[in-house]
Formats: C-alpha cells, sequence, structure tokens
C-alpha cells in the first residue's frame, strides 16, 4: 500500500517535472494574484492611514494597487520569462503585433459597443460603483477626468499582461488558442467577484473580445487599449447618470 502511494507520488512528481514551465507560469499567476488582491488592494493603503487626511486620499490608495499590481503582475512574471524560462517578452504579447487587423477590429468594437455602455452607464448598481474616485470625478472638469483615466490606465497595462499575455499567450503553447482563451476567460471573470452583478457578469464576453484581438494580433497592446476604452466609457456615462441621480455635486 504504502509502495503503491510512492509509486504513484514519483508518477506525479515526474508529470510536475514534464510540465514546469505550465506549472511555473500556473502556480506563479495564482501567488501573484493574491498578493496584488489582498496586500496588494487599495483597501490595505487607506487601512495603514496612508495620506490620511488628504482630499485625494483615496485616489492615491488605488495608485498604491496599481503600482503594485504593475510590479507583481508585470514585474515578477517578466523576471520569471526572461531569467527562467529564457524566453522573449514577444511571445507573450509585448510588440506591435498585427496592428492593421487589431485598428479594423478595434474600430467595429468601438462602434457596436458604445450604446451598450451607455446603458449599462444606467445600472443604479454599476454608477454607484464607478468611477472608484467619483468624489473627485470631474471635479475639475475634464482635467481631473483625463488624469484619472491616465492613472487607471496603469491597472489596465497590468491586467492585460498578465491575463492575456502570461496566462493565454503564455498557455497556449502548451494548451492551443481555445483552451488558453477559455482559461483566462474563466480567471478574469472570477476577479470580478467582488463587482455589480451586471458587470461580472459582461467581463465574460470582455474576456472574449480582448482575447480575439490579442490572439489574432499577437500583442496585448490592442488589448490594453479596448479594456481602457471600457473602463473609460463606463466611467464617463457612470458620471453622467450617477449625476443625474444626485450622487455628484459638480
Amino acid at each position: 500500500m504504502v509502495s503503491k502511494a510512492v509509486r504513484s507520488l514519483r508518477t506525479l512528481w515526474e508529470e510536475v517535472k514534464a510540465e514546469k514551465r505550465l506549472v511555473l507560469l500556473l502556480v506563479s499567476s495564482a501567488v501573484l494574484l493574491t498578493l496584488a488582491w489582498y496586500p496588494g488592494y487599495y483597501t490595505t493603503f487607506l487601512k495603514l492611514g496612508l495620506a490620511k487626511g488628504n482630499p485625494h486620499q483615496l485616489w492615491w490608495a488605488h495608485f498604491y494597487q496599481f503600482v503594485v499590481d504593475l510590479l507583481l503582475l508585470v514585474g515578477v512574471p517578466v523576471l520569471l520569462i526572461k531569467l527562467v524560462l529564457k524566453e522573449q517578452l514577444r511571445d507573450y504579447g509585448v510588440c506591435l503585433g498585427d496592428w492593421r487587423f487589431a485598428i479594423k477590429y478595434l474600430a467595429v468594437v468601438f462602434v457596436v459597443m458604445a450604446p451598450f455602455l451607455y446603458i449599462g452607464g444606467k445600472d443604479a448598481a454599476l454608477f454607484n460603483e464607478y468611477p472608484l474616485v467619483r468624489g473627485l470625478f470631474g471635479q475639475d472638469g475634464w482635467t481631473s477626468m483625463v488624469l484619472w483615466e491616465l492613472t487607471y490606465l496603469l491597472y489596465y497595462i497590468a491586467w492585460e499582461f498578465h491575463f492575456r499575455g502570461v496566462q493565454q499567450l503564455g498557455l497556449e503553447v502548451r494548451l492551443g488558442p481555445v483552451v488558453a482563451m477559455l482559461f483566462q476567460m474563466m480567471a478574469s471573470t472570477l476577479i470580478h467577484v467582488r463587482k455589480p452583478f451586471g458587470e461580472t457578469f459582461s467581463a465574460i464576453i470582455g474576456a472574449f473580445l480582448i482575447g480575439i484581438v490579442v490572439w489574432r494580433s499577437r500583442s496585448i497592446l490592442w488589448g490594453i487599449l479596448l479594456h481602457w476604452y471600457i473602463g473609460a466609457s463606463t466611467d464617463f456615462w457612470c458620471y453622467v447618470h450617477g449625476k443625474a441621480a444626485g450622487l455628484f455635486s459638480s
């Protein structure tokens, strides 16, 4: 009985060694996302009382989260890819890729999604959530809006590199494009579990829309732009509808 268990463990270990690249990518992803979602979350900044009393404290708290995300979800994987796996970053979408296809694809998706983003902004659950710094959003007109969206871009860079670069393109080598896309769809959707239902459900569709342009263009750049467009549009329409509901003073 004991010898059988030992043989089973040896067999399992051999499988782990045979799939060491896949194991490294998936295990490191799980660890890094957990660190980003707990100690790296903006609430940690607030609990520590950092920038307490500063009218922009919430903005700084999210900036802290975005910088941590860049370090954990981009910085650490880059080191693993270059130093451990000895692979090229362009294989993980860090390149311009097929920009001709990507521009055409994004142009169509931007137009098709526009009315849905407008309608989605009417959801009370959504405009009570976004913009994340709604107390300051629009306070100085377009200036504060643009500055916030530029800050928010850091988050999308980290998100897309990790989910569509590391998980999708990274796993595609072993799992194939369909399974890799399904995997990142599941993982990136589950990250939304704290969010309103409508946002979480639409994350399934968004994961495929972004996943397709990244798969076809071989570049995460276009995924970043698409995700940023969705996020910035959501902020804007939530601000418009939230203001109509009396949530904003400006």
